[in-house]
């Protein structure tokens, strides 16, 4: 498994944790009866949608390294099709007009 792999599924793990910290303080001042949210709960929205961001971002970043080594290696930017030996500028699979460089 690539590094790249691991670290966006390592990511697609991680996001997780602040929803649960937000969820399990909410929950736990709630069976105390207290009227005010604690800090765990005040602090856990703010990382979730931190860690909501990073997550976007990191699939983007994946997505345009797949697109930049697919162009590498001659396969089509959008599927993935082998294109050695086309001349038609047209993925036959998708129908993506070809980069030419």
């Amino acid at each position: 498994m690539k590094r790249e792999d691991m670290i966006a599924a390592l990511w697609d793990i991680v996001w997780v944790l602040p929803l649960m910290l937000f969820l399990v303080g909410l929950i736990e001042y709630r069976v105390a009866g207290f009227g005010a949210f604690p800090p765990m709960v005040q602090w856990g929205v703010p990382c979730f949608l931190t860690s909501i961001d990073v997550w976007i971002r990191a699939r983007r970043n994946q997505r345009r390294r797949e697109r930049r080594e697919r162009l590498a290696s001659g396969q089509c930017e959008n599927c993935g099709y082998d294109l050695t030996g086309n001349v038609s500028g047209r993925c036959p699979e998708c129908g993506t007009e070809i980069k030419r460089e």
